[in-house]
């Protein structure tokens, strides 16, 4: 009879464990739910606040113009300073929009992924680099046959892009500049890189360089909204991935990211 009572007492306690696992999990996707709303809102309002901003900046880059066109020709050297400064900010601001209005509509769906031919990509990138730069051929290095992914090809073709604009914007004044592009085996899953010999991030910067509006703050008089590489690291999050980066003041940076291979894409989502 004493066996019967702690039995008993033994069931209860398991059916009121398995009651409460089943009430948490309930709060957790009930908050789940809560946020992935509120995330939504705030995408749509932040997508919204961009569209409304650009009305304003085109009205200022048209008088800019017309006062340009119109009484360029009388205003002192200094006026024509001061709008030659207000030209440069109204053009900085339109590219922050830019990239908000980006950020605000990264969002990804497994219906969207194709197979996409990094080598075929980023070859076609270089090649617009080249044009808008005037490197010499040898500036690029980008490894032979890497793995065919499955993602938005879209997307990467803006992370690769981003990433090597970076590297060139951030290059060592008075030496070549060298990028290399690549894939490398020596862990789990393919790890993806690119990797320059500019100035490199500072210590200090690293932990902050994917935050909103950061900066490397290790070159000066280098054009950039700050949002760049918070796109890059929501694009690659969006394929199943993660990027992180390797980097030494004066020796150059390197970064680093995964993303779903064909033969395991499985494996990241």
């Amino acid at each position: 009879m004493g066996t019967a009572i702690i039995s008993s007492k033994n069931v209860g306690t398991k059916d009121s464990y398995g009651e409460e696992f089943r009430r948490l999990k309930q709060e957790l996707e009930e908050k789940d739910r809560l946020l992935a709303k509120k995330d939504e809102e705030l995408q749509s309002y932040l997508h919204l606040l961009s569209h409304e901003i650009k009305t304003p900046i085109i009205t200022m880059q048209g008088y800019v113009s017309l006062l340009t066109d119109m009484h360029g020709d009388i205003l002192p050297d200094e006026a024509k300073t001061y709008l030659q400064g207000i030209t440069n900010n109204v053009e900085r601001l339109d590219r922050l929009v830019k990239d908000l209005l980006t950020l605000s509509g990264i969002t990804l769906h497994c219906a969207e992924f194709t197979t996409v031919d990094l080598n075929e990509l980023v070859d076609d990138i270089v090649i617009d680099l080249y044009s808008a730069f005037q490197f010499e051929k040898k500036t690029f290095v980008v490894q032979e046959n890497m793995p065919k992914v499955i993602g938005n090809r879209d997307y990467l073709r803006h992370v690769y892009t981003n990433l090597l604009v970076n590297s060139i914007k951030y290059r060592k004044e008075k030496v070549p500049l060298k990028i290399e592009i690549g894939c490398s085996f020596d862990e789990i899953f393919p790890k993806f890189f690119v990797r320059d010999n500019g100035v490199g991030i500072p210590a200090s910067a690293r932990k902050r360089i994917f935050d909103m509006f950061a900066r490397a703050g290790n070159k000066k008089n280098v054009s950039g909204t700050g949002i760049g590489l918070v796109i890059v690291q929501k694009a690659i999050e969006l394929h199943g991935g993660e990027i992180w980066l390797e980097s030494k003041k004066g020796k150059g940076t390197t970064f680093n990211f995964i993303l779903p291979v064909e033969e395991n894409a499985g494996q990241l989502f």
